[in-house]
């Protein structure tokens, strides 16, 4: 056997859907760790202390470098999004067809006449026993949660386009198409975990006791996902009306951006002696608390990933 093909192998086997979501968190942090790490130390062009995420990749290399993290980043993306999606999948038909799911990894014990006396792992214990699928009404329904899957799907691979169009036109570029990919990045995926979250709710709620607690945990994280992104606004508006520039814009920088009176701001060049610097980095670090909170609504995906419950009778 081939030592390229071993290795392959070995690699799928340790890539499975469950380490998809750890896959593009670790990925997309150490690509920003090192795109900020050249812009702010290396080329000195962006200021060390909460630079705008996307200023950290206006100039190679580190333009480069945030390119190829966003590239990836939407690449396992997409992979979270099917894996997710194809998980749901099967917790519909478990629930309207009582179909198996998961092949088998999970087992949801039947407690009527039989007695198991084979000991019951922690996950095994948190399961429901009963689930009964309202029969006049099952095709109907299962139609109907099939298609809020979809749309999910649907908004999480437009969400990973936006990611790769953050990365593929940088701010200093081409500003609209990067505003234009952010916003396609950010309205999907927001419109993808609200999906989600409401419709794991619904499907899992008589089945797991500790999807109400992944139900809260989720709702916070998008609630304060947004209101970051609503501070990032209000604080930016603040810092560009407040904002001089200790250092003149250059003719070419102020042919580029026209009518743009940030043509500074957008290269990454906002320094202390600015005026609004202070509002500058709130902004920023209102930014960066919404990534972070955008991890852990990636991170809660691996409790349906790996949790759903099945039912393998036999």
């Amino acid at each position: 056997m081939s030592p390229w093909y071993t290795c392959f192998y070995s690699f799928s086997r340790l890539l499975r859907p469950s380490h998809l979501p750890i896959a593009f968190i670790t990925c997309t942090i150490l690509g920003l760790i090192l795109s900020y790490s050249l812009s702010a130390f290396y080329q000195e062009d962006v200021s060390p202390l909460f630079p705008r995420i996307s200023h950290t990749g206006n100039h190679p290399p580190a333009s480069m470098v945030f390119s190829f993290t966003l590239g990836a980043g939407a690449i396992l993306l997409v992979a979270v999004t099917y894996a997710t999606f194809s998980a749901m999948r099967r917790l519909v038909e478990f629930k309207f067809d009582k179909k198996d799911l998961l092949n088998g990894e999970i087992l949801l014990k039947e407690t009527g006449n039989q007695e198991d006396t084979s000991e019951s792992t922690p996950k095994e214990e948190e399961l429901s026993t009963k689930i009964t699928p309202d029969s006049a009404t099952s095709v109907a329904a299962k139609t109907r949660h099939l298609s809020v899957n979809i749309a999910g799907l649907v908004c999480g691979v437009l969400s990973a386009l936006g990611t790769l169009g953050v990365g593929t036109f940088q701010v200093a570029i081409s500003p609209a198409l990067h505003n234009l990919a952010l916003l396609f990045m950010i309205g999907p995926g927001y419109t993808f975990f609200i999906i989600h979250t409401f419709h794991s709710r619904t499907l899992l709620k008589d089945i797991w006791s500790s999807t109400r607690t992944y139900f809260i945990v989720r709702l916070c994280l998008l609630v304060g996902g947004v209101l970051c992104l609503v501070g990032m606004g209000g604080f930016s508006g603040v810092a560009w009306s407040k904002w001089v520039p200790s250092v003149p814009c250059t003719e070419e920088e102020k042919e580029k951006w026209g009518t743009y009176k940030n043509c500074s701001v957008v290269n990454g060049n906002w320094n202390e002696k600015d005026g609004g610097f202070e509002y500058f980095v709130a902004a920023n670090v209102c930014q960066w608390s919404w990534l972070a909170s955008f991890f852990g609504l990636v991170f809660s995906l691996r409790h349906e990933i790996i949790g759903i419950p099945v039912v393998a009778q036999s």
